[in-house]
Formats: structure tokens, sequence, C-alpha cells
């Protein structure tokens, strides 16, 4: 979870309100919450009003906290001397025009300290959520409902939405003797109650955000309602390849997590394995006997997953326990049980176990088996048209580029944003690892992007 950055915004009082301010920025702070406060700050090179101005905008503060004092409410409408309280009447009159701009409030949160009165609240902000804060503690149930809002922690969790129930087939299965139940196939939550996921290998990779990958993840739909719906023709094997960096794992982590957001619908099993942790050099001895053994374990057979086996026969059997039903396997970074790419064996998989899994899922699979690879799999060669299409996954283009430079919280122009997109050839983990670099080394200052010397970098 991101720190939320938030602008505290106030009237310069007495000393006792003015450090009890201070305190309450600091415990955000400590708790989390990226606060921003005047004093933390000497002189600003642009002034004071400049200041304000930038603090106040969208991108900068997600919240802006304000506290609502009867001085505060009276500089805001102007109703002290010309000379007295003019920060204040600047901000409230900036964050009037956003108000005006916006036609709501998503942004701007009166806050009281103790006993202040209600009416101490600036008119247009009246009808809108305020907290009463008396401890600068989670104790503190005012706080601890403020901290609730900054952060995005509801008390009450919104549960999945689930499937629509096909009514005539559900009230058929609830009129069905146990021991004839498993002939019903459509409605998972009632027959198959030993449905089981195991995603703890890859759900770490997925991101909040997925960008410039839309055209993917609905592919990916697209394909797994095929497959619950029993369709014929359609992927079975569906395999993506693409350079290290430009996000696969990403892809294919966040299009499962969405999967598991809505109760895995219609799927029977859920296991996802991945191979990057074996190395992608020539020497490693890379092997899928540990994959085969724990695969065959989840999928009910510890007989075979202990047995002494060849690697193709437990590949095989594998293959039988998948593809027997909806399951949903998922193999992240097989390239290093692939050969070279180039002659003679051109990326084939030779590794015995792995390759009659794939050969045996492409000709039959009631399920899905979702592939990365940073290499062509020329052992699906022959179902490439049919059951097992292959995506080449392209760098993000400009326009994604660009956001997932914003959404990182780089600054400059859209010109400047659009070249460094160009550089990096729209490398999805360049542009991760730089926008990072730039937001937290130097306040997201794109012009300081020259300091990462791309050249040395790349060799």
């Amino acid at each position: 979870m991101s720190a939320p950055t938030v602008f505290i915004s106030y009237s310069h009082d007495s000393p006792e309100h003015n450090d009890l301010v201070l305190k309450f920025s600091d415990a955000l702070r400590s708790h989390g919450v990226d606060a921003e406060l005047d004093r933390y700050h000497v002189r600003p090179p642009k002034g004071w009003p400049h200041w304000c101005a930038e603090k106040l905008r969208p991108e900068n503060s997600q919240f802006v906290l304000m506290i609502c004092t009867e001085t505060y409410l009276k500089r805001v409408q102007d109703n002290v001397p010309a000379d007295e309280g003019r920060g204040v009447f600047w901000e409230g009159a900036i964050i009037s025009d956003y108000l005006y701009d916006a036609k709501g409030n998503t942004r701007f949160i009166p806050i009281l300290f103790s006993d202040a009165s209600t009416d101490f609240i600036p008119p247009p902000m009246g009808n809108h959520t305020r907290y009463r804060v008396g401890a600068f503690d989670l104790i503190d149930p005012g706080y601890q409902d403020l901290y609730r809002e900054l952060t995005g922690q509801p008390l009450v969790t919104k549960p999945p939405l689930g499937e629509v129930i096909k009514l005539g087939h559900a009230l058929a299965v609830a009129a069905t003797p146990l021991a004839a139940r498993s002939a019903l196939t459509d409605f998972r939550s009632i027959e198959n109650t030993d449905f089981k996921a195991d995603m703890s290998r890859i759900d770490k990779y997925a991101p909040v955000e997925l960008i410039g990958r839309e055209s993917e993840l609905a592919s990916l739909d697209d394909t797994w309602n095929k497959v619950v719906g029993g369709e014929k023709i359609r992927p079975r094997v569906l395999t993506f390849v693409a350079l290290g960096g430009e996000g696969k794992t990403s892809l294919v982590a966040k299009w499962a997590a969405e999967l598991a957001a809505q109760d895995w619908p219609g799927c029977d099993a859920v296991f996802a394995w991945s191979f990057y942790s074996q190395g992608t050099r020539e020497q490693t001895q890379a092997s899928s006997d540990t994959f085969l053994a724990e695969a065959l374990r989840f999928f009910g057979d510890e007989e075979t997953a202990g047995s002494a086996k060849s690697g193709y026969e437990k590949g095989k059997r594998l293959a039988h326990l998948v593809g027997q039903k909806r399951a949903l396997l998922i193999l992240d970074g097989v390239e290093p049980l692939q050969y070279a790419p180039g002659p003679p064996m051109d990326a084939k998989v030779k590794d015995d176990g792995v390759a009659a899994l794939l050969k045996s899922l492409a000709a039959t699979n009631l399920g899905l088996c979702v592939v990365t690879t940073r290499y062509s799999i020329p052992d699906l060669k022959t179902f490439r048209q049919t059951t097992t299409p292959e995506t080449k996954l392209a760098s993000l283009s400009r326009e994604a580029g660009v956001h997932l430079l914003k959404i990182l919280g780089v600054k400059g122009t859209e010109k400047e944003f659009e070249q460094l997109v160009a550089d990096v050839k729209g490398h999805a983990l360049t542009l991760n690892l730089l926008g990072a670099y730039l937001r937290d080394a130097h306040g997201g200052d794109i012009r300081k992007r020259d300091l990462v010397k791309l050249q040395e970098a790349d060799a």
C-alpha cells in the first residue's frame, strides 16, 4: 500500500493551537501518511502563496485536511482586518475553486479538534463528512475513522460480487442426492466442495495497477469464459512470450488476482509455479522434479509424486489430473527448461516432464494452462493455430509508458515524458525502476534522468 499524501490547511492561532496541529501532522506521518505542513519548511523559493497553490494540486495531495476553528472560518470568509490571515484566505479561495470545478468533493476533509463547534466548518464543506479528533492515536475513534479514509481501509469490507446463479440448475442441484451431484458440473460452489488454489509463488508479483496491457487482459478473460462455457474450439495452452522485464509475470499475476477477487468463477482448481528461481544460464541444471512432485501432490496423487517414475511419466500423469477438470495451471518463466534459441535445438523444451505435460494438455484439457517464457516453444508448434496460441508481448506504447511514469510520481513536460519512453523503447521494468528512482531521489524531476547512463546500464 503506497503512502497517502495529505496537505494540512490551518490557521496560525495561539502557540498551543499551532503545536497541536504540528503534533497531529507528526502523528499522521508516524502512521505512514505523508502529511505536509508549512512548519516543516523555512522559506519556499517561490514564496508561500505559490507553495500553498502547489501543495493543493490533486497530483501533490490526495487529501486536504482543513483544521476548522473560529479563527480559520473568519479568515477563510475574510471577516478579519485586511492585513490578517491572507494565507488562509488564499487557501480557502483555491479550495472553493476546486469544489466548483469538480461539482463535488472527494479530497477536502473538515477536521475538528476535541470540542470545536461544527459551526466553524466553512459553509461549502458543511454537509460533507467531517472527523472530530480527540487524540492522535489509533485508539481514538475519530482519528481511527479518519485514518481509515486516508488509507482506504473501511471498517466493513465489501465482499466480492458472486456470479449470477442459474436458478434452474441450482435448484436441481439442491434437489439432487449428494451421491449424484458430481454429474452436475456448472455450479462449482455446490458440487466442488474440495476446491483449492495455490497462487503463493506468483501473487506477490501482481501490481496494484497494470498499465498498457488491457488487450491481453481481455484476451485472458475471453479465453477463460470459453473454458467455463465448455467451448470445444478454444485455447488449452496459452503462451505469452517477451523479453525479460516486459511484464509477462505481472500480466498473468494481475489477471489471476482479479479471478481470485471474483472467487474463481467456474474454476475447479488453481495451481501456479514459477521456474525463475532456477536461473536461465546454460550451465544451470534446471529441472522440473520439484515442480512435478508439488503439482502431483496438489492434484491428489501423493504416490506418483514420491515415486521413482521418470519425469516423462510424471508429466503425463499430471496432464491427466489437470486436464480432466476445469483447472487453471500457470507456469511462469519456463525458459530455464528450454534450450537456447537458435540451431540446432531452437529453444525446444529440454525437460521431458514439462514437455510431456504441455503436449498432453495441448491435446486434451478441460481447463487452461497459461505459460510465460522469453522464447517461443516449438514443441507446441503443431497446435499453434488451434489449441496453443502464442502471444508476443510488445513494449509499452508511448501513451502507456507516459501514464506509468506519471503514476509513479514523475513530473515533467509531455515532450520530456515521450522522449524518455522512446529512449528506453517502452521497456516496462526500466520505466518502473527509473520512475521510482526519479521519484524517491529527485522529487520526480524528469530532468534528472540524465544522471542514469542508459547506455552503460544496457551494456
